[in-house]
């Protein structure tokens, strides 16, 4: 019978079955069935996986970038101290500042800059000794002067130091004075004029000898040096760039002459019109760190931090600005040893302010 047959089997008959619970099992069955044969992601569940992986991509590069942007302003600023403190031990040491042409009388034909001549109090003082300081820099005068061969080995010669990590230039020059050169990204500070030859308002010029309490607005409220966008390299004619406009000054020597008196300068004057419609292009911007000339390692606060006008020169004077790649302003060192980061937004006459060794203006870093 088929209840005893259930009863000793512990089996129900396929007619005890009910159909959902069939239909379940099957379903069940299948399913697995589907699950095992699948190998790999259909096209559409790929193509959402790329889709998210893009998207995460893009979220996560700019955050990546902002960090080192972040690091690498560190670093410059750390160089700047660096260049700043070894000021100190200089005068320390001598009883000024380093002229930003020396030790050589001369003026830039001869001296060396202020950034080589601290060079052993940036623990450079092997660099140091390949420099014969008593021998001229250069060989002739003028645009026709070649560097002396006897300062080769130095000034082809990068020093970690004075570059800042933000640019990505290569620092060796080969375009210029006849001679292979390492690159500065930090000048110094030669005041509110466009000339470094005679003596300025700044805390640097030709043959300077500027000591701390010569600063009469105080070490705190006075710039001693600041960065700079190296030069491209190269010099060009016609319009301005359109590829890395920042790395090259406009040469509006045609036409021009310098004022041979005190405090110097250009006639005619500079001016953003004229400067924006040059059609020949300089690319020497911290091509040197050995060199005192105003366009190798000097800046002056003709214009503001980061000026849209482009530098601008005519026989070695002119516009030499302040400028970096860092958002918003530029990294610059005080006379005191301290830091500070001055934003584009500072005013004209704040900025010249901060470059003046004693204005007897009220100083603000706005």
């Amino acid at each position: 019978m088929p209840g005893k047959h259930f009863a000793k089997t512990g089996k129900r008959s396929s007619g005890d079955t009910k159909p959902e619970q069939i239909m379940t099992e099957l379903t069940i069955v299948g399913v697995a069935k589907m699950i095992f044969r699948r190998k790999g992601f259909t096209l559409i569940e790929l193509l959402v996986v790329i889709a998210i992986i893009a998207i995460l991509i893009g979220l996560l590069v700019p955050a990546v970038q902002k960090v080192r942007a972040a690091a690498n302003r560190m670093s410059s600023q750390n160089n700047l101290k660096q260049i700043s403190l070894a000021m100190q031990s200089y005068h320390d040491s001598i009883g000024n500042l380093p002229g930003g042409s020396g030790p050589v009388n001369g003026g830039i034909s001869s001296g060396f800059s202020a950034l080589a001549q601290i060079l052993p109090y940036i623990e450079q003082e092997n660099l140091a000794k390949l420099i014969d300081y008593k021998q001229p820099l250069y060989v002739g005068t003028g645009p026709s002067r070649t560097l002396n061969p006897v300062h080769s080995a130095a000034s082809g010669t990068v020093v970690k130091t004075f570059l800042c990590p933000g640019d990505a230039q290569p620092p060796i020059y080969t375009s210029y004075f006849s001679s292979s050169l390492a690159g500065t990204s930090y000048a110094v500070n030669t005041g509110s004029g466009v000339s470094s030859r005679y003596v300025s308002d700044g805390v640097f010029w030709d043959g300077s000898a500027v000591r701390l309490t010569d600063i009469m607005d105080g070490t705190s409220n006075t710039m001693i040096a600041s960065q700079i966008i190296m030069g491209a390299g190269n010099d060009i004619t016609g319009s301005r760039p359109t590829s890395n406009p920042e790395r090259y000054s406009a040469n509006r020597s045609t036409g021009r002459t310098t004022i041979n008196i005190a405090p110097g300068g250009i006639n005619p004057a500079l001016s953003d019109t004229d400067c924006f419609a040059a059609t020949s292009w300089r690319g020497a911007r911290g091509c040197s760190w050995i060199q005192p000339d105003l366009a190798a390692t000097g800046f002056n606060t003709s214009q503001g931090p980061n000026a849209g006008t482009p530098d601008c020169l005519a026989h070695g004077n002119g516009w030499y600005g302040a400028r970096g790649f860092y958002n918003g302003g530029v990294c610059t060192s005080l006379a005191d040893g301290s830091v500070r980061f001055i934003s584009n937004s500072i005013t004209l006459g704040n900025w010249r302010a901060l470059s003046t060794r004693s204005g007897g203006e009220v100083v603000s870093f706005e």
